[in-house]
């Protein structure tokens, strides 16, 4: 995996910010117990993110999943802003050769990767806790945390509008 210094159009579709919207995932026990989940609509990460550069050609494969680069970028369109991300799709729903996909089926492979990713955090949580309580353990002992995931959803003038489940990227 080499690092990207330099973001160009003939490797990354680029958004502008106009075309994007960021939401992330949360659920959450109301008082009667019933489970809530919302989307809400969150800035870019960056502050200063004028665009969204999404990489053409995937760097990763797994059974299920491909991995794509996706970036935040500064106003000239090349400048990169905070962290490498990864933007994950479905294997099983990348789409057509024009790289059209079923977009309610996006929308559900987000939806239960973002369910399963919150409830491994409570399942973490929970686990950190128990771990504290013991005397024997130290302090120092690592713990288990799960990466936040927002979902980017793009509007692309000649596709629709996409969601893409969107992460840090761990090796940078």
């Amino acid at each position: 995996n080499q690092l990207i210094k330099i973001v160009s159009s003939n490797d990354f579709h680029i958004y502008p910010k106009s075309a994007v919207k960021r939401k992330v995932y949360k659920e959450w026990y109301r008082e009667d117990r019933k489970l809530q989940r919302e989307y809400e609509v969150v800035p870019l990460q960056h502050p200063d993110a004028e665009f969204v550069a999404f990489a053409k050609g995937a760097f990763g494969e797994g059974a299920e999943r491909i991995a794509f680069r996706f970036l935040e970028l500064a106003k000239d369109k090349k400048t990169i802003l905070g962290v490498p991300m990864v933007a994950k799709e479905s294997r099983l729903i990348l789409g057509d050769s024009n790289g059209v996909g079923d977009e309610q089926e996006r929308k559900k492979f987000v939806k239960v990767f973002c369910s399963t990713q919150q409830l491994a955090r409570r399942l973490a949580m929970e686990f950190n806790a128990k771990l504290d309580k013991i005397p024997a353990v130290h302090a120092k002992t690592p713990r288990v945390a799960f990466l936040d995931c927002s979902i980017y959803e793009i509007n692309n003038i000649s596709c629709g509008t996409s969601s893409v489940l969107v992460e840090e990227k761990l090796d940078h």
